[in-house]
């Protein structure tokens, strides 16, 4: 079972240097060997994401994620990074899991795929 830590607004909050978009449609992310689903983003920046999930993730495991890319992207249809899992809390009167995750290693193009996702979200919501 992955190790939990609160996800209070304290420091961690204060520590983070871009803010983070939240979507207006669900970003669905998948595991990136096995293809299933694994959680929806709740917000993302060019660093990193929360996710949503019905399973713990294993604090400071890396994992492969893939994020579908919107059908017009010049990034391809998919989306691949490598995450590392920092934090991860049971969300109180479900059964589910709010995880934070820093983007490690973001591949084809994905440091760009991910500020146009954000340049995207931002315009809908006219942030």
């Amino acid at each position: 079972m992955a190790n939990e830590r609160s996800s209070g607004n304290g420091n961690s909050e204060e520590k983070r240097s871009l803010k983070r978009v939240e979507p207006y449609y669900y970003l669905r992310v998948y595991d990136g060997d096995t293809k299933s689903y694994v959680g929806s983003v709740v917000d993302i920046s060019k660093k990193g994401m929360k996710l949503l999930s019905e399973r713990p993730f294993e604090i400071d495991s890396t994992y492969r994620l893939r994020l579908p890319l919107p059908e017009d992207s010049i990034f391809g249809d998919t989306l691949k990074v490598e995450a590392k899992a920092c934090w991860c809390t049971p969300l109180k009167g479900t059964t589910g899991y709010e995880s934070g995750f820093e983007f490690e290693q973001p591949v084809n193009d994905g440091v760009f795929a991910i500020e146009s996702i954000i340049r995207d979200l931002r315009k809908e919501k006219l942030i």
